[in-house]
């Protein structure tokens, strides 16, 4: 397994950031490589959606778990079916001096013996780690822009 963890400040409050990075379904109004996020079903806090993304080029399709907890400022998600199905992580959103610090980490493991460790390294350098910054990137641009 391969862990990774990218953070950003944002100069928002908390709440604000939460409430928008939670709204999955206006995920690509805020992060631009999104395609389409398409909640297709929703289970008080749980919720599975369908992502597109376009990553390095490539597009790339996959479903996703996602629970979200409010009171604790941060939400858990799993990959159940795509490219990296297995993949699983967290949002942290935590409040700092300058607004929110929010902190990104996957856990990238593919279970084939042997290749599975190169598998996990290519994903999580040419693709996942990108993504994330971009997301924290565009996140960070465009709320800051709202008023």
């Amino acid at each position: 397994m391969v862990h990774l963890s990218d953070s950003v400040i944002i100069n928002r409050p908390v709440e604000e950031v939460y409430r928008i990075a939670s709204d999955v379904a206006n995920h690509p109004k805020y992060i631009p490589y999104f395609k389409k996020c398409r909640v297709l079903a929703r289970d008080g806090t749980h919720i599975f959606v369908e992502r597109t993304a376009e990553i390095n080029g490539k597009v790339f399709s996959w479903l996703g778990s996602i629970v979200f907890e409010e009171k604790n400022s941060l939400f858990w998600f799993q990959q159940v079916d795509g490219p990296l199905k297995g993949m699983t992580g967290e949002w942290i959103f935590e409040q700092v001096p300058e607004g929110t610090k929010l902190t990104i980490t996957h856990n990238v493991v593919f279970k084939v013996p042997v290749i599975g460790k190169l598998l996990e390294l290519y994903a999580a350098g040419n693709y996942v780690s990108k993504s994330a910054k971009n997301t924290l990137r565009s996140l960070k641009e465009n709320i800051e822009k709202e008023k």
